[in-house]
């Protein structure tokens, strides 16, 4: 299952939020998308997930319409996590991976309701509090239940918002692995990031955004340049190659008298 995006701008009060994008989403691979705040991210995923409409351009499902979906079907095909999941009630952190098994009341698919929540709980290690309350819950719980109802719901296109923001070490590592472990079963994955490095150690292509346009996309060290970097985030950056991986490094900005800044030493990785 795959997804085009056609020549796809946003426009708000007159400014481009999205200026004349275009990009193809396939399955087998991880998709990350980088950019500076404001940079337009965000609305991609929108308009990539048929929430977002565009002001002109079009957007392709299997090769047709996106718009041409109906909410519920379009549901069995792509699934979203968004940066904050807002629930207007006190439901358990159950009930919540298993929202994401809506789409399929009703079909020949509800049979794997048990076993699909089973799993996404399982691929984030949330079973020690599926009887919380979700509005309890820590800000990287939160990010980690909203993963696996996003997951739960099965479909070909996982379209995730900022997935490791709250997270910690161990569990940015888990989500995104998980990430490339359905892409390589067969879904089109695509996050948005923030953590450059950690986008470089597990895309399997890049896509930088940069004031509503696509600046750069091809693989992690084809993207990762120093110099792409420094004038699209508007701060000076080094990249070390680490095992293969290219992992950005900012350079310090201006520091305060007396403050502490790296000192101008060789890096051997």
């Amino acid at each position: 299952m795959s997804i085009e995006v056609r020549n796809a701008s946003v426009l708000i009060d007159g400014r481009a939020i999205l200026d004349d994008v275009s990009l193809t989403v396939v399955p087998g691979e991880l998709l990350v998308v980088v950019g500076p705040n404001g940079a337009g991210k965000s609305t991609l995923l929108g308009v990539i997930s048929g929430d977002l409409v565009p002001t002109s351009g079009t957007v392709l499902l299997e090769g047709e319409s996106i718009r041409s979906r109906k909410p519920l079907a379009l549901a069995r095909k792509r699934s979203v996590q968004l940066q904050e999941q807002q629930l207007a009630f006190g439901f358990r952190v159950i009930e919540v991976v298993r929202m994401g098994r809506t789409p399929w009341a009703g079909t020949a698919a509800e049979d794997r309701d048990d076993e699909a929540v089973a799993e996404a709980i399982g691929r984030v290690d949330i079973a020690p509090f599926v009887d919380r309350s979700f509005p309890t819950l820590s800000g990287g719980e939160k990010a980690r239940t909203g993963f696996a109802r996003a997951t739960a719901q099965e479909a070909g296109v996982l379209l995730l918002d900022e997935p490791t923001a709250a997270l910690d070490i161990k569990y940015q590592q888990r989500v995104l692995g998980e990430a490339v472990r359905l892409a390589r079963a067969g879904h089109a994955v695509v996050a948005v990031l923030h953590d450059l490095t950690l986008a470089a150690t597990h895309a399997d292509r890049i896509c930088v955004v940069s004031r509503g346009r696509i600046v750069a996309h091809g693989t992690p060290g084809e993207v990762l340049t120093p110099e792409r970097l420094t004038e699209v985030y508007d701060h000076p950056v080094d990249v070390v190659v680490h095992h293969g991986v290219p992992v950005v490094i900012p350079r310090p900005g201006d520091l305060p008298d007396g403050a502490h800044a790296f000192e101008d030493k060789e890096v051997r990785v």
